[in-house]
Order: structure tokens, then C-alpha cells, then sequence
């Protein structure tokens, strides 16, 4: 029996934590933006590529978060979910990509895990 009630409520409960993070972290992104902005600088640079891995890194988690509380609820998500453990390997490195390339813009040592994470997962697609 399907319980539409239980995947409302969790993806309640997960959009009430995204909004949470993100109202605790953009600040952190903004905060290096000089204002008023100078005529020759482009504001955008820096923090679209840090905010973009931000969205990233909370919209996979939310997304499986949902999914696992609609396959629970009865609904037929089979197909969505990582059931294997090489999946769940390459959500994992999927995660720590977005971690990485978040992190990539105030520790240039980032740019290790993000290289590893990125060649892990193409060679997972080559094969």
C-alpha cells in the first residue's frame, strides 16, 4: 500500500535542511564580493563555480533522500536507487566530487580529490 503522506513529509523535512544550509553558507560565498563593484569586475566569477557545487552537492543526497522514503512509501523507484555497491561507490565519489570542486576555491589542494573523483567516474562510464 502506497503512503503519498511519508514522501511528503520527508521531502518536507529535506527542503527545510537545504534551506537551512543554504542560508548558512551563501553568506560565506558573498561575503568576498566587494560592493559597490568596481566598473571592470566581474562579480559573477566569484561564486558561481563554489554556489554551483553548493546546489550540486545538496540536490543528490535530497533526491536519494526522497527517493528512499518513496520506495519505503510503496512506490516503484527500483530502477533510481543505488542498490549495488558499485553504485553506491560512484554516488559516493559523485559527492566527493562536488565536495572538492565547492572546496577547490579557497584550497587549491582540492583540486586533487576533484581530479581523482572526476577520473574515477569516467573510467565507471568507459567500462
Amino acid at each position: 500500500m502506497r503512503r503519498p503522506l511519508m514522501v511528503v513529509i520527508v521531502a518536507a523535512a529535506v527542503l527545510l535542511v537545504d534551506y537551512a544550509v543554504e542560508s548558512m553558507t551563501l553568506p560565506i560565498f558573498y561575503s568576498r564580493l566587494p560592493h559597490p563593484m568596481p566598473y571592470t569586475s566581474k562579480p559573477i566569477g566569484a561564486m558561481l563555480i563554489p554556489v554551483t557545487f553548493l546546489h550540486l552537492t545538496l540536490a543528490v543526497p535530497s533526491l536519494l533522500a526522497v527517493l528512499y522514503a518513496a520506495e519505503k512509501a510503496g512506490y516503484n523507484v527500483r530502477g533510481l536507487l543505488p542498490k549495488s555497491r558499485e553504485a553506491k561507490i560512484q554516488y559516493g565519489f559523485l559527492i566527493t566530487l562536488f565536495l572538492s570542486g565547492m572546496a577547490l576555491w579557497w584550497q587549491p589542494l582540492a583540486l586533487f580529490p576533484f581530479i581523482v573523483s572526476g577520473m574515477y567516474l569516467l573510467m565507471a562510464e568507459i567500462r
